[in-house]
């Protein structure tokens, strides 16, 4: 089935099945409580919650992200101070396991806890539910990968099931799946999910997938990559202004991710933070901006220890400030120059050899920037990386001339390969 005909599939082939899922929206939302009262503040902890979209779930304004969650105390942690928004998948290692001891030992009322988690296998990314050449994930699939994370996380249901990373390689056919809208239909009846949403990356046709999931009536939570790099020049990134505004009058609930850029380019930031307030950290910024933008209900960030759950939730109730937006201003005239806005697929669309550049460079950043070195470079050597840029070597780099933000695209991949490359002994691009 091509995209173009999903629209006119989910909005007129089968009305019967959309009103179906709709009315189990409705029953979900009157028959249970939707994430209970407004969770009260917690000294030191989270200030502020707000409802995601029309599910009306409270959720903490900042999330725990669980990608390198290595110990049950780091979420109990969060759970003391009030985080109450959790993410996590099967294919984040040992996360939903961890997490699912953390809420036990926490003893927190399943009713005042949010958790996604997201349609995929427990392998190593990329996962393999449905992924092109495999045959797609049909409903049985659906339900065993949901019933999977249901064990793992010692709970009866999930608040969200997401269509996992829609817009990577191969993936952007995920939401066309024909057994989508039963399994969503038929785990929301059996009480397994509350509601359905979609994550996404980037970089291939990120807007309009996001737009299709939108209007699909299926997904009433979205989870985009995005942040003030992506673009300085209004009030929202512009490849996803329109995805913000579509949400907002349609209801869907939006949380952020990848919300602080090049957080680990120390001497920089250290240089530039001499010009503003020093007690104002960078990411607390960057959560300020990112909390700013409607309909944003919350953000997720990863959080490795015990020390980043502390230093994270003091950012709650972050208001975006107008010294704020300087100092963001000279951050991206800083940083911007090395930093690949994923989600605009520019460079892709005009690569001849079809290198996944941004999701190369995305690689990268956890390397770089989220210090996910092994998951980096095991992600890096499943789209077989240091081969896909054997083509760069001779080429003459038509990516660089499409770059909206005239990137060294070629340098930058070059630098990637040279921190993901297991063997010394390949030729870098």
């Amino acid at each position: 089935m091509q995209r173009r005909d999903f629209i006119t599939r989910t909005l007129a082939g089968s009305a019967a099945a959309a009103l179906g899922i709709e009315n189990a929206f409705a029953q979900a939302t009157k028959e249970q409580p939707a994430g209970g009262k407004k969770p009260p503040t917690v000294a030191d902890g989270i200030q502020r919650h707000r409802v995601l979209g029309k599910t009306g779930l409270w959720v903490s304004d900042i999330g725990m992200g669980t990608g390198a969650l290595g110990h049950p105390a780091t979420a109990m942690r969060a759970i003391e101070l009030g985080v109450n928004y959790f993410d996590t998948a099967p294919d984040y290692g040992e996360a939903e396991t961890v997490l699912g001891k953390a809420l036990k030992a926490t003893k927190v009322d399943r009713q005042s806890v949010v958790i996604t988690s997201k349609m995929c296998e427990p392998v190593p990314y990329p996962c393999h539910l449905g992924q092109k050449p495999a045959k797609p994930a049909t409903l049985d699939d659906i339900v065993r990968c949901c019933e999977g994370s249901l064990k793992r996380l010692q709970t009866d249901y999930l608040d969200v099931l997401m269509v996992h990373a829609v817009g990577e390689p191969k993936n952007d056919h995920r939401l066309d799946h024909d057994d989508l809208p039963k399994a969503i239909d038929k785990l929301k009846k059996d009480g397994k999910i509350r509601f359905a949403g979609a994550s996404s990356h980037g970089a291939n046709n990120t807007t309009a997938l996001l737009k299709q999931a939108i209007n699909s009536g299926l997904i009433h939570v979205l989870m985009p990559a995005f942040n003030y790099l992506k673009d300085l020049r209004g009030s929202t990134p512009s490849e996803l202004a329109g995805v913000l505004a579509l949400a907002k009058e349609k209801g869907v609930g939006i949380i952020a991710m990848k919300t602080v850029p090049r957080e680990q380019d120390s001497e920089q930031l250290a240089d530039l933070k001499k010009k503003f307030d020093e007690s104002t950290s960078y990411s607390h910024i960057c959560f300020a901006w990112a909390l700013a933008q409607e309909p944003v209900a919350a953000l997720v960030k990863t959080m490795k220890t015990v020390g980043d759950v502390e230093q994270y939730v003091q950012s709650s109730g972050a208001k975006l400030t107008a010294a704020n937006t300087r100092a963001l201003e000279a951050y991206a005239a800083a940083l911007g120059g090395a930093y690949c806005r994923i989600g605009c697929s520019d460079c892709h669309s005009a690569c001849p050899a079809q290198v996944p550049i941004a999701d190369l460079l995305r690689f990268n950043e956890y390397f770089v920037n989220y210090g996910l070195e092994k998951h980096a470079m095991r992600r890096f050597a499943d789209l077989n990386g240091h081969r896909r840029l054997a083509a760069c070597r001779a080429c003459e780099a038509p990516c660089e001339r499409a770059c909206t933000y005239g990137l060294p695209v070629r340098s930058l991949l070059a630098g990637a390969q040279d921190n993901l490359t297991f063997d010394p002994y390949v030729t870098h691009a």
